[in-house]
């Protein structure tokens, strides 16, 4: 240590005050202190680079007294050893902080090995389901194409089950169309056969004795003179038994059937069958078994028919009642067109007839003679066609025959009717009626009618009407009919009673002057009568439909009021004028243009003529299409 001795009577200078620098030496390179591992927040972070402490000549300013120097150092000791105590306290507390962090370190680290062994487990078992979803996918796309296939395969079946329906429906027809050929081959092939029973019949007898016993037969209890020859006769069927009405003894019987050797000569002993009357014999036509079913539920029938003394007769499997085909009920109940009645309609049938004869062609007489002789002309009316000077063969344009058009013959044939299409007024040549080449529209009425028709004819093509039909004109003449009630009218002047006309603003109120308590009793006599069906005939109908036709007239008369009209005949040369609110001015100059035109066209026949008709019709048409809308307008805002 340098000590600084001065004399008092020296002058001294007055030196400056030392300076930090002055105090403090450099520090000396140290070792490094390993670091304890704190981090960047750490405040003693690496190593700290101290100068040596003890004192030397660079710890003491030069120029201050001892004491003081010493006092400065110590208090500069003190400050920095209190500093770094609490740097120390600091560090500490971080060493502990860290320690925490440590632990949590190593839970964290446990967590994590725990959550990596869990990954793991996942991973497997990803990898497990994504050999699954390998295996489902794999498994729906094979699902896939098998139901591709399996679809494309329906569609086939389909497609096959449809043709096979219709090649089912084609043999269905076929076979029935095969069986009807059949019955009639079988029919036909039995025609000169006759059925004789009631005959005795002895065991073990011989073809030759069964003829001997059909010629004895024919000599004793037909009474004929000659006997008819035969080709052969046999025994055939079950053997029954039955008592004799004379003697009551038991015979034993099996039918004989003889075929003889043309249709004449087996006429000629059904005509004597008639001989038999009264006895236990009896002589048949044969057929087969099918149309002997059918013959025997037509035969009440038939009997009925005689009973009620209306002309019936069978034919093969048919039966036939006033002139019209009887169909067999489903219900046990008699039911059959009234012939005396006379029927005309007309319309468009989608039949295709050509020339083919509309009724039956009456020459073969099987079965009219076996039901006792009776006169075929009883039952077909064709001669009125000769007696008003209609021909019997039809003219067509149309030469082609479809299902329906024989249908349709059939139908003619069956209920006495007649096409008045190539035959009657001025359709003698058998206009076509759609397309200007088939024949589908026909005017079909029973034999009377005839008597009253004027003209018949087939009129030109109008679009107003149809889009492909020929409109069809048919006048009958019933003059006198209407001359007489116009005489008898304007003689009596008789008041006629009306009820006012339909307004469907009042619907409520007739429905509410409906009679309930009568409603009440008809639904009564109604319940009762529905009870047992059987007791239900005409009469009762009738009865019902009156007593309902009372309330709902009855209803409209409270409803709607009654007027009466003193009634003066009717012209019938003029016409009566349309009064109606929609047929206004435009209605009667459209309609009035297109009868002119028609004219004109019917008249003149030019293209020019036949233009100016496809105008005025398509006028009239949207004319009466637009008055149409505007009439559902307001019927629908009501």
């Amino acid at each position: 240590m340098t000590s600084f001795c001065n004399s008092p009577n020296t002058v001294q200078e007055k030196q400056p005050y030392p300076t930090y620098q002055q105090y403090v030496q450099p520090m000396q390179p140290m070792q490094p202190i390993p670091s304890p591992g704190f981090n960047q927040m750490s405040p003693m972070h690496g190593y700290y680079n101290m100068a040596s402490q003890s004192p030397g000549n660079n710890m003491i300013p030069q120029g201050l007294p001892l004491s003081q120097s010493t006092m400065n150092i110590g208090q500069d000791t003190n400050d920095k050893i209190d500093s770094l105590a609490q740097k120390v306290d600091q560090m500490f507390l971080k060493l502990s902080t860290l320690d925490k962090i440590d632990e949590k370190l190593k839970k964290f680290e446990s967590s994590i090995n725990n959550l990596a062994k869990n990954v793991g487990t996942v991973n497997k078992r990803i990898d497990e389901i994504e050999k699954g979803m390998e295996f489902v996918n794999s498994s729906f796309e094979v699902s896939k194409t098998e139901r591709e296939n399996l679809k494309s395969t329906v569609s086939e079946i389909q497609i096959n089950n449809g043709e096979i329906v219709t090649h089912l429906d084609d043999i269905r027809r076929n076979l029935n169309h095969l069986t009807e050929r059949h019955l009639d081959l079988q029919t036909r092939s039995m025609r000169e056969n006759l059925v004789f029973s009631g005959i005795p019949h002895k065991d073990e007898e011989t073809i030759e004795e069964t003829e001997n016993i059909i010629k004895n037969f024919m000599y004793t209890e037909l009474k004929m003179e000659t006997t008819v020859d035969f080709h052969r006769a046999h025994r055939f069927g079950k053997e029954t038994e039955f008592r004799d009405k004379k003697d009551g003894r038991l015979i034993k019987t099996r039918p004989i059937v003889c075929r003889f050797k043309n249709f004449k000569d087996r006429e000629i002993v059904r005509s004597s069958a008639k001989e038999l009357k009264g006895t236990h014999y009896g002589i048949q036509e044969q057929f087969p078994k099918e149309i002997n079913d059918k013959r025997k539920m037509l035969w009440p029938y038939f009997k009925q028919a005689r009973e009620d003394k209306k002309k019936a007769y069978l034919k093969r499997d048919k039966l036939f009642i006033d002139g019209n085909e009887f169909i067999l009920p489903d219900d046990d109940e008699m039911e059959t067109n009234d012939g005396k009645k006379n029927y005309e309609t007309q319309g468009d049938f989608n039949s295709r007839t050509a020339s083919l004869q509309d009724f039956n062609d009456l020459v073969d007489t099987d079965d009219f003679l076996a039901q006792n002789l009776i006169d075929i002309n009883e039952f077909s009316n064709v001669d009125i066609l000769d007696k008003l000077g209609i021909q019997r063969k039809r003219h067509s344009t149309d030469l082609n025959v479809n299902t329906y058009g024989r249908k349709l013959i059939q139908f003619c044939k069956n209920n006495n009717m007649y096409i008045m299409n190539g035959r009657i007024g001025n359709d003698e040549v058998g206009k076509p009626t759609s397309k200007n080449t088939s024949v589908v529209d026909y005017a079909i009425s029973t034999a009377d009618v005839l008597y009253l028709v004027e003209n018949f004819d087939v009129l030109p093509f109008s679009s107003l009407y149809s889009d492909i039909h020929c409109p069809l004109e048919l006048v009958l003449n019933c003059s006198n009919t209407k001359q007489s009630n116009v005489n008898i009218n304007v003689e009596s002047g008789e008041n006629n009673t009306y009820i006012g006309k339909w307004n469907h603003d009042q619907v409520n109120e007739y429905k509410e002057n409906l009679d309930k308590e009568s409603i009440s009793q008809l639904l009564s006599f109604i319940m009762t009568k529905t009870e047992n069906v059987q007791n239900v005939d005409k009469n009762t109908i009738d009865e019902i439909v009156n007593e309902i036709r009372d309330v709902l007239l009855n209803s409209a008369r409270n409803t709607f009021g009654e007027f009466v009209q003193k009634t003066y005949g009717f012209d019938y040369t003029g016409g009566k004028q349309n009064h109606r609110d929609w047929f206004n001015t435009e209605c009667r100059r459209e309609r009035r243009a297109f009868r002119k035109s028609k004219r004109l066209y019917k008249r003149y026949g030019s293209r020019i003529f036949k233009e100016r008709l496809r105008r005025s019709e398509t006028l009239y048409k949207k004319l009466w299409i637009k008055i149409l809308d505007h009439l559902t307008l307001i019927y629908v805002q009501k």
